[in-house]
């Protein structure tokens, strides 16, 4: 049974490394027999967004490292393109890049530095060809990798940007503020307000206005009685 699950681990290994992922199935090993099989081979599941795995989501970025700075990418690529607000970029053990008010004016003044670099020329041995580097922004809930690619030309008349980013950006929620989401102003009547109170409602209340007649309140021109 061991091998037969490896070998359909290398099967479906070999249709991600062909990049056919479209075609990975999840297959069943039964204990018993269905209609003659043993295996049963289905499509796989959605991503699980409480999984850290699977929640973690992955670009591929084009881009000359030896020309683009740490400054253009985190402008251009991570905030413009992919609506990052404040972003914090990690390679490996080293932080590149990071915003906040929490920030030390030395921290403030590394990261500086760092933004005006070229990639490759960054600490931790640079940013070059195939490097992963880890985007997040925790206001936002925003997590996802990004493997950078080395490309010494790209047509700027079909890329004008001067990069390619290919894969699904994922979404970023809404910044919270002491662990509740910041009410936008069209969220505002979204709910109606209900207040209880103990005492009687307003149409149980006797009202201090003196009564009107019902046919002198529904007259269109007033009228006078005369009582002799």
């Amino acid at each position: 049974t061991n091998a037969i699950v490896a070998g359909l681990i290398v099967v479906e290994g070999i249709k991600i490394l062909e990049k056919q992922p479209s075609k990975a199935l999840m297959t069943y090993v039964l204990q018993f027999p269905s209609n003659g099989k043993l295996l049963q081979p289905v499509e796989p599941a959605p991503p699980n967004e409480r999984c850290y795995v699977c929640r973690r989501s992955q670009l591929v970025l084009s881009i000359d490292t030896s020309r683009a700075t740490l400054g253009r990418v985190v402008a251009d690529v991570i905030k413009k393109r992919m609506s990052v607000n404040s972003p914090s970029i990690i390679l490996g053990d080293n932080i590149l890049y990071e915003e906040g008010d929490s920030l030390e004016p030395d921290e403030t003044e590394i990261y500086l530095r760092n933004s005006k670099k070229s990639l490759r020329d960054l600490p931790g041995g640079g940013i070059t060809h195939n490097s992963i580097i880890a985007v997040s922004d925790y206001e936002q809930h925003f997590e996802c990798e990004l493997v950078v690619c080395h490309v010494d030309g790209i047509d700027e008349e079909e890329h004008p940007d001067g990069f390619i980013l290919e894969g699904k950006i994922p979404d970023a929620k809404a910044e919270e503020t002491n662990g509740e989401r910041k009410r936008k102003p069209e969220d505002e009547d979204d709910d109606d307000d209900v207040v209880v109170t103990a005492g009687p409602l307003d149409s149980e209340r006797p009202s201090k206005k003196p009564r009107i007649d019902e046919d002198v309140a529904n007259a269109e021109e007033p009228r006078v009685e005369i009582v002799l």
